[in-house]
């Protein structure tokens, strides 16, 4: 595997749970901090306002979650523009790491959801509850930093596997 050419690799940008009763898509947040991961519910869709940055007023979302807007709800230009758009629906923002996000995978046990992450830096996997992103675990590997090359759950979401190299 070759180092920053894993673009369209499910688990490096995102990923989708296959729950029924709640089916979950997890990705990095790439207009914010790199160690950020966003999860929604991609069976809602809200229509969202996006009104240009340089007038007085603020972006608008449906379903008052104006607070989940991020700066991709801008349009820009030079004459006030208001747009609509539909989203899928943003129901946590997890601060999963310091160093940028490069693994993450979506456990799912019973009726509980988990998401194990790992960032750039190599040293930790963390587990978080899911939808709301509870921080649950933190699991050490020791302190030089290795690169995650695959991260996975069991079929039952006891075990999790990771595979990797130090350099």
């Amino acid at each position: 595997l070759t180092r920053g050419m894993d673009i369209f690799n499910v688990g490096s940008y995102f990923d989708l749970s296959c729950e029924e009763e709640l089916p979950l898509l997890v990705c990095k947040s790439f207009n914010g901090t790199s160690g950020t991961i966003r999860v929604y519910d991609p069976t809602v869709v809200e229509e969202v306002s996006i009104i240009n940055k340089n007038s007085s007023s603020n972006v608008s979302v449906g379903s008052g979650a104006g607070s989940n807007a991020s700066s991709w709800d801008y349009y820009q230009s030079t004459t006030p523009t208001k747009k609509k758009k539909r989203r899928i629906k943003l129901l946590s923002t997890i601060d999963a790491h310091e160093h940028s996000v490069t693994r993450m995978v979506i456990g799912s046990s019973g009726s509980q959801s988990f998401l194990a992450t790992t960032s750039s830096k190599g040293t930790t996997i963390r587990l978080f509850g899911l939808p709301r992103g509870d921080f649950l675990w933190e699991f050490h590997r020791g302190s030089r930093s290795c690169q995650f090359y695959s991260l996975a759950w069991s079929g039952s979401a006891d075990r999790l596997v990771t595979y990797g190299s130090a350099d």
